[in-house]
């Protein structure tokens, strides 16, 4: 499965619009991100695996955990609970 519903991408600007995606989403999907900063305020506990990729060039999604710990690998953060 894809969360792209009717765009290439999700834009999400912050953690609840992405948590809202995350919602959407089953176990094994990817989320494709539009090009953008996503600032996260809360930890976000997940319950499936799931894979969080940029839709732009490596570098131009940023996810700012404002000190929270992520797993990326290349251009591609995985969120694995």
């Amino acid at each position: 499965h894809d969360i792209t519903y009717m765009h290439e991408c999700v834009d999400a600007k912050d953690d609840t619009e992405l948590l809202y995606f995350i919602n959407s989403s089953n176990d094994g999907d990817e989320i494709h991100l539009c090009p953008r900063k996503v600032d996260f305020y809360n930890q976000i506990h997940l319950e499936k695996s799931i894979t969080i990729s940029c839709a732009g060039p490596k570098g131009t999604c940023i996810l700012d955990g404002h000190g929270v710990t992520r797993n990326q690998s290349g251009n591609t953060y995985r969120v694995i609970p």
